[in-house]
């Protein structure tokens, strides 16, 4: 990985496959989405020209890993978790272990961060070691299983990666394909800082229509899914908003002001009516903080 380039962290495999050449370059089940998922997926479409609600994905989700609806955020595949996790994060020593999934590092580089890379050895069957992680990492990202050695590491070397004040990412975009549920982390609870990103396209063959999702502490999720902003006169614009038909997320979280409101990000012309509507509620002098996600 010394000699990368940024154009090989932007590398992928189905830029590699030439027109009716075998693929074995991308890792995406080569059959395609099975019959009732390809049903799910046409029934959906009679829907498409209306803005997606998030809630019932949200509530699968919930219903499999056993997590509250604070600690999901549906994503357009991992490569938009990430993204997002990027943008949130802001560490101070960050650490990708690879070879692994090159758009984790290429993430945060257009963020502005620099991550020191951890090697998997193959003279210990390319497994994470969790010793050869520095201490003052405050961001470790791994691949589990791992992209591209295939390498399935236990649920006990990725706990011994946690621990307060940092944040493990853990992507387990390939775990659909383990046989044993015991294997992920996605689960666990008591690991501090424990993200996991996971993705429905691998296994059902559904590249083309990005879908994801992300578990971790609802504070790190709320900052993925939103943005946050501080009004004068807060609850009072919660009240007025919410007479004009406007629904916005009040502030009851610890650390933060009655006068931060949560906001979803919306198309420009859905967040046109919301600005309007803030505009004409504060007074001339009464400005707006935003902290974007």
């Amino acid at each position: 990985m010394a000699d990368t380039t940024p154009e090989d962290l932007r590398l992928h495999g189905d830029r590699l496959v030439p027109p009716g050449a075998l693929d074995f370059a991308v890792n995406v089940h080569g059959d395609g989405p099975a019959p009732h998922v390809l049903a799910a997926v046409t029934a959906a479409l009679q829907h498409a020209h209306r803005y997606p609600d998030e809630r019932p994905a949200v509530a699968a989700v919930v219903g499999r890993h056993g997590c509250d609806v604070t600690e999901v955020a549906v994503t357009a595949g991992a490569a938009d978790a990430f993204l997002l996790l990027a943008r949130s994060l802001t560490p101070r020593h960050a650490v990708v272990v690879h070879p692994s999934f090159t758009l984790p590092e290429q993430a945060l580089r257009q963020a502005g961060v620099v991550p020191q890379r951890v090697l998997r050895r193959p003279e210990h069957g390319w497994h994470l070691d969790p010793d050869a992680i520095p201490d003052t990492a405050d961001l470790v990202v791994v691949g589990n299983p791992n992209n591209p050695t295939g390498t399935l590491d236990a649920p006990e070397r990725i706990a011994a990666l946690c621990r307060p004040g940092r944040v493990v990412v853990v992507d387990e975009a390939f775990m659909d394909v383990v046989a044993d549920p015991a294997a992920s982390v996605a689960g666990r609870r008591d690991l501090p800082g424990l993200v996991v990103v996971r993705s429905v396209t691998k296994l059902w063959g559904l590249a083309g229509l990005r879908a994801g999702y992300v578990l971790g502490p609802h504070d790190l999720i709320a900052r993925l899914a939103f943005v946050l902003v501080r009004v004068p006169r807060g609850p009072e614009a919660h009240r007025r908003l919410l007479a004009a038909g406007i629904a916005v997320r009040p502030s009851t979280f610890p650390g933060l002001s009655r006068d931060h409101l949560r906001v979803a990000v919306r198309p420009p012309a859905v967040a046109g009516r919301l600005i309007a509507a803030l505009t004409a509620i504060l007074s001339p002098h009464e400005r707006i903080g935003s902290t974007p996600a």
